[in-house]
Order: structure tokens, then C-alpha cells, then sequence
């Protein structure tokens, strides 16, 4: 069983951090940095919550800004499976939201095989239906399974691909051929 005992150290009465501690191994479990009662640490600082698994392997990291998870920089949430990155979450005052690329990513891991992307912007999800789809998932092969069409919020049809004009064939001069 389990014992966790609580550390915590005030720096200001506005911050605190916060250790969580295995009693048994008398390693660190969880980190919590707030302020004023919430999750808080500047993103370029590091995250404000890191949390382990019992073995000592890492399960999660957060970048909070004032109770949100915020991270102008890079994703503002991993998540690990046996150590390994499994997900990464871009967050922008709280909300999914990424410009320069999807929002919400999957890895494969040693117990997940699926891996999978979605786009967000401004917690809407959201791709133009041009780029590609907001959504997509492939199976443990790397054959896609899922795909949807996003735009602001609202699911729309999937694009047809576009293709090339029938091309004519060439016109015939009146002209006789040589023989």
C-alpha cells in the first residue's frame, strides 16, 4: 500500500510548492507549484504539476498559468505510458488551440497501438478542409481508421479530391496526311 505524505514550502503568501511524497521509496510523486490557491508557474519556468508513477517512471507534465493549462511555447500537457510520450496537448489560456499544426497529439506506447492527431483553434476543432482533416487516427500498421472534416466548430463533408480535367483529344487539321 501506498503512503503519501505532503511537503509544503511557502515562498511568498502568494506561492507555494508542494511535494508529494512515497513514504515506502521516499521518492517525490507529485510536484505542484500555485499561486494564490492555483496551478501556477511562468511556461518559459517549466510545468507547474509533474507527477511520476509509483515506479519512478514520469506520467505527466502540465504547463499552468493561474489554474489553465498554458503553454505559449509548446504543448501545456504530456502524458508518458511506462516513461514513454503518449500524448501532448496544446493549450492556449485553457483551451485546445495550435496554429501551426494539430493540437492534440497520440503516440503509439506499450499499451496504446493507435496514434492519432486532432486540430484545434480556439477550442473549436478546426483544419480547412483543403489541408487535410481535423481529425485523424490510424491503427497500430499505420493504416488510417478515422477521418473527419472540421471547420470552427462544425463538421462538414469530406472534400472530393480534385481531379485533373478530361484531357481533349488533339484536333484533327482538315489537311490531308502525307504519305
Amino acid at each position: 500500500m501506498q503512503r503519501i505524505f505532503q511537503q509544503t514550502f511557502v515562498f511568498d503568501p502568494e506561492r507555494t510548492l508542494t511535494l508529494r511524497v512515497d513514504s515506502k521509496t521516499n521518492s517525490v510523486v507529485r510536484i505542484e507549484y500555485m499561486k494564490n490557491g492555483k496551478e501556477h508557474r511562468e511556461c518559459r519556468q517549466g510545468p507547474a504539476i509533474i507527477q511520476w508513477h509509483d515506479g519512478g517512471l514520469l506520467f505527466e507534465e502540465a504547463w499552468m498559468e493561474f489554474g489553465k493549462l498554458h503553454n505559449s511555447g509548446g504543448p501545456a500537457q504530456r502524458e508518458y505510458d511506462e516513461g514513454k510520450l503518449f500524448m501532448e496537448a496544446y493549450y492556449v489560456n485553457g483551451v485546445l488551440h495550435r496554429e501551426d499544426g494539430p493540437a492534440l497529439l497520440e503516440y503509439p506506447s506499450p499499451n496504446h497501438a493507435r496514434r492519432a492527431e486532432a486540430y484545434y483553434r480556439k477550442g473549436l476543432r478546426h483544419r480547412p478542409s483543403k489541408d487535410g482533416p481535423a481529425i485523424t487516427e490510424w491503427d497500430a500498421n499505420g493504416h488510417v481508421v478515422r477521418q473527419e472534416f472540421w471547420v470552427a466548430g462544425k463538421r462538414v463533408k469530406q472534400p472530393m479530391p480534385s481531379r485533373p480535367h478530361p484531357q481533349r483529344s488533339p484536333r484533327r487539321s482538315a489537311a490531308p496526311r502525307p504519305r
